[in-house]
């Protein structure tokens, strides 16, 4: 519907346009025609028709610039750019701080069992029991949600598919945050990422009109 809309509307102001300069070559043709004009009722018929031709030019032009004006505020899709397509380093980013936590908690405990064979009749067993109690809980690391911002210049629409022609969820405004989701696309010659809004509505937008917040 947008795509129909930047067509339609440039050709009608440039319709209004042509009509306002062909009012107004009229309105300066009736002039002449009225300086011409030997009779009184002549001249006020050549008169009346250029002040018509005048109020219609002025009319056509007013209406060309308001569907420029309408044109101009119409949101259109930028070009993408072909090399904007980080759709890998989301699975990558992650397993590192996974991998690391275990190896320190396996790390600790060889280093805490020869201090405790000193006593080998009633120590073993507390510090064997104490350690890991004390230790697990705080290597475990705080998860945060990847984020991404829309970055379009006016906004973008979240719609219900990866494509233009998907119905239009709702009109993201520029700057809006919103939560990364697991799935993307590609549609249209267009990467897609399905996020999640701050009031949990679920859809996709265009990788071109949004930055990553690790990027």
């Amino acid at each position: 519907m947008t795509a129909v809309l930047n067509l339609i509307i440039p050709i009608l102001a440039a319709v209004a346009a042509c009509a306002g300069i062909y009012f107004l070559v009229r309105a300066f043709s009736n002039r002449s025609a009225e300086t011409r004009a030997s009779y009184n009722v002549a001249r006020l018929h050549a008169h009346h028709d250029r002040q018509v031709d005048l109020i219609r030019s002025v009319f056509s032009f007013i209406v060309a610039l308001i569907l420029l004006g309408v044109y101009g505020f119409t949101p259109r899709p930028l070009i993408p750019v072909p090399t904007a397509t980080p759709t890998l380093e989301p699975t990558t980013a992650v397993p590192p701080t996974s991998t690391t936590a275990p190896t320190q908690a396996v790390a600790t405990l060889p280093a805490i069992e020869p201090t405790v064979t000193t006593a080998p009749t009633s120590t073993p067993t507390t510090a064997s029991t104490a350690v890991p109690a004390t230790e697990s809980p705080t290597d475990t690391p705080a998860v945060t949600p990847r984020t991404v911002t829309v970055n379009s210049g006016v906004g973008v629409w979240l719609r219900a598919e990866p494509n233009t022609t998907s119905e239009q969820l709702e009109w993201l405004l520029d700057g809006t945050i919103l939560t990364v989701l697991p799935e993307t696309a590609t549609g249209e010659n267009l990467a897609w990422q399905q996020v999640q809004t701050a009031g949990g509505l679920v859809g996709w937008v265009a990788v071109p009109f949004i930055a990553y917040s690790d990027q």
